[in-house]
């Protein structure tokens, strides 16, 4: 049985930091989507993931990610009964998973591919092909095809 009262453990080597950016940059980028579809219970449970992976952030990497509202991360816990939809949802959204704040998370993911000596992404958050280019792949359980 899961113990929610315990405090989430913190990431506390580069690798482990850059797998909790990378899944916050992963669900900023689901939610800014599920904002454009309406949201509701999606929404809610995007929420509930972004807040996780943020708590894994040691707190001097959380406090450099400024764009997003750590007050309204603290929130999420309340809000995510509510399925927000709407305008409700695109306020609460902006808080958190904003285009700037999207970006930012993106170059502290790429600081922390730099130190592993991984390849940067790109401003869309994908890997950077030849000439900048984004190179984005289907995953392999999905039926569409590469490139369709």
């Amino acid at each position: 049985m899961n113990d929610f009262e315990k405090p989430t453990e913190k990431a506390t080597t580069p690798k482990e930091i850059l797998n909790a950016l990378q899944g916050v940059k992963a669900v900023q980028s689901d939610i800014m989507g599920i904002v454009n579809l309406g949201g509701g219970a999606a929404a809610s449970m995007a929420l509930a993931f972004l807040r996780a992976y943020y708590e894994k952030l040691p707190e001097d990497v959380a406090r450099r990610l400024d764009k997003i509202d750590p007050k309204a991360m603290q929130c999420i816990p309340s809000v995510t009964g509510m399925h927000l939809t709407g305008e409700s949802l695109k306020e609460f959204a902006e808080k958190v998973a904003s285009p700037e704040s999207f970006t930012q998370t993106v170059r502290a993911v790429n600081a922390y591919r730099r130190k592993l000596g991984l390849p940067l992404l790109g401003p869309d958050g994908w890997p950077a092909g030849e000439g900048g280019d984004a190179v984005k792949q289907t995953p392999r359980w999905c039926p569409i095809k590469n490139g369709a």
